[in-house]
């Protein structure tokens, strides 16, 4: 199961890795008391910033230039 996270920072997908612990919701907090203990409950797949298309979780970096936007050297030569 996924889990979707909305926060101002941006979107986070959850794999939930025990879906067991999610039958008691009243005491479900219990389960993120600790980095340690939440790592036993879900894993991070994706992190998205808004309005850019790359994610930090997925192994692509975000190199904090807008989408389609050129480094200074200029645009890639294909090599052809």
């Amino acid at each position: 199961m996924l889990v979707l996270f909305e926060t101002a920072a941006g979107y986070a997908i959850f794999k939930v890795l025990d879906e067991s612990k999610l039958q008691e919701v009243d005491s479900l907090w219990k389960e993120f008391e600790t980095p340690e203990k939440a790592n036993k409950v879900v894993k991070l797949k994706h992190w998205e910033i808004p309005g850019h298309n790359r994610g930090l979780g997925s192994g692509h970096g975000h190199d904090g230039r807008e989408d389609g936007e050129e480094s200074e050297e200029g645009p890639e030569e294909s090599g052809g």
